[in-house]
């Protein structure tokens, strides 16, 4: 499955809404649920698939379905974890 997707639909689970809600440009900005409080809930979503740690000071920049798939990305290549 490609990444923009796998990311795509933690998101959607995180959030309780349909994949369709979504797209692979989606943000917190433009996902009307994605609020503050959800974010912490996409970012355990993520923690938890992934087995990574996400530092608190990361965590407000990863607020759009692209930060969050490069910063697995970059996880996934390098074995990094951020602690």
């Amino acid at each position: 499955m490609e990444l923009i997707t796998a990311i795509r639909e933690l998101v959607a689970d995180a959030l309780g809404i349909d994949l369709s809600e979504v797209p692979a440009n989606g943000s917190m900005e433009s996902i009307a649920d994605w609020d503050s409080l959800q974010h912490l809930g996409v970012i355990n979503a993520i923690e938890a698939e992934y087995d990574l740690s996400v530092d608190p000071d990361e965590i407000a920049a990863l607020h759009s379905i692209a930060a969050i798939a490069s910063f697995v990305q970059t996880y996934l290549k390098s074995g990094y974890t951020s602690q």
